[in-house]
């Protein structure tokens, strides 16, 4: 009896990792409910296995190699898609572990081939024995092709005329009915694998000879950018999946950010840092005419981090310099603290008694009652230290040009500001 490895949530009650359900029990288990679309311009889809591992095995070692190309190749792409409900390929060396036979030779130039559904056997042939057979090409194009049918690709000649193009039976496995690759068909070897599981929506007259874009010309990089500033990401044009890009879609992107509060970004791609923090920004392309978006480019998109450090701390004064002699406020501004700030100010005049005021306010700030004079107070407060001039008027007729009050000269007789 064939029998497939199941991991399938809707599986017959919590089997081991190694029990193995008879197909007509499995699909009887499944029952529709594991996302199992119905792609409606084939004939059968009977065989569709989600969360499945379907292993091979062949006796020619040749073929066995050939075919764990093939599945893993098929592997990627669906896992890739982002979608959870999918089946995965793999090859195993002990016959009796083996969903599916490979049987023929690895010999040959161009081949064929074909695949029994019931009897899980995948035949390959090549030569002489491809006479008569739709389908033939190269063994990794053959195989990958093949490989396909094993989760349920199904068809009939009916597929040709439904597409109305050159395409085989099925276009996603890459061959064409010439024994050639199509160029203006087959341009997306996973999509319609994911429109069989109804997870694409697709028109049945455009879908198999429509390009796909799969990714962006270029990566947007990431950037750490002090709050105020800005930079523009360009994820460049759109990129087919066989090769070339969609010209014209340099700007075809929906641009969001994970945090406003840290990043905002506008619709051109132009990132401004608002605050301290990190913010993903993701650029996901538009839909277009001439073209579809693959998974997991049209959902994932390009992504850039943006780093916006915290301010450099520092002290503010309301007056700088200071030429007006009572009560100013200083404020600190910085990474915040689980505590009262303390201060301490010294006076330039003062050099015997160092700090000449200390004090701790419950806040960011402190204010004080500046005297006249021309002189420097140096403030601390958290670490951060930072001189600044004080140039009041005075009652000393040698200062100030001899105007003793506060006004031009008086700015312009200030000590130069120091910072340490």
């Amino acid at each position: 009896m064939v029998t497939l490895l199941v991991g399938c949530a809707e599986a017959p009650a919590a089997p081991s990792p190694d029990v193995r359900v008879p197909i007509p029990e499995l699909l009887a288990s499944l029952g529709g409910t594991c996302q199992q679309g119905v792609f409606t311009q084939f004939s059968a889809t009977d065989g569709w296995a989600c969360h499945t591992t379907v292993e091979f095995h062949s006796n020619d070692a040749l073929l066995q190699s050939a075919v764990a190309v093939a599945a893993g190749e098929w592997s990627v792409r669906l896992q890739s898609t982002g979608f959870g409900e999918l089946p995965e390929f793999s090859t195993t060396t002990t016959p009796s572990f083996a969903e599916a036979t490979v049987t023929g030779t690895a010999l040959g130039t161009v081949f064929c081939g074909d695949w029994n559904k019931d009897t899980r056997l995948l035949r390959v042939l090549s030569g002489a024995d491809c006479t008569g057979f739709d389908n033939t090409d190269a063994l990794s194009n053959l195989l990958l092709h093949e490989v396909g049918h094993a989760v349920g690709w199904t068809g009939t000649l009916t597929d040709k005329v439904v597409f109305n193009t050159r395409a085989a039976d099925h276009c996603v496995m890459n061959l064409a009915d010439d024994a050639s690759i199509n160029g203006s068909v087959c341009q997306h070897a996973i999509e319609g694998a994911l429109a069989a599981y109804g997870l694409v929506p697709y028109d049945a007259s455009t879908f198999f000879s429509t390009p796909f874009v799969v990714n962006s010309a270029l990566p947007l990089l990431s950037h750490t950018l002090a709050i105020g500033n800005s930079a523009t990401l360009s994820p460049g044009a759109l990129v087919l999946e066989r090769s070339g890009v969609v010209s014209g879609t340099e700007y075809a992107y929906t641009w969001t950010t994970s945090a406003s509060g840290v990043a905002s970004v506008s619709s051109a791609g132009v990132v401004t840092a608002v605050g301290a923090g990190t913010a993903t920004i993701r650029a996901t392309p538009a839909a277009g005419a001439g073209y579809l978006l693959a998974h997991p480019f049209r959902v994932t998109g390009r992504t850039s981090t943006i780093t916006v450090p915290p301010p450099a701390p520092e002290i503010l004064l309301d007056e700088v310099p200071v030429i007006t002699e009572g009560y100013h406020t200083f404020t600190y501004i910085g990474p915040g603290t689980s505590g009262p700030l303390t201060w301490t100010i010294d006076d330039s005049r003062t050099t015997t008694i160092n700090p000449d005021t200390t004090f701790t306010t419950p806040g960011w700030t402190a204010t004080v009652y500046i005297t006249a004079g021309s002189y420097t107070l140096r403030v601390t407060a958290a670490g951060i230290i930072h001189d600044f001039p004080v140039c009041t008027g005075t009652s000393d007729p040698n200062l100030n040009g001899g105007k003793g009050a506060a006004g031009t000269d008086a700015v312009a007789n200030c000590p130069p500001p120091e910072s340490e």
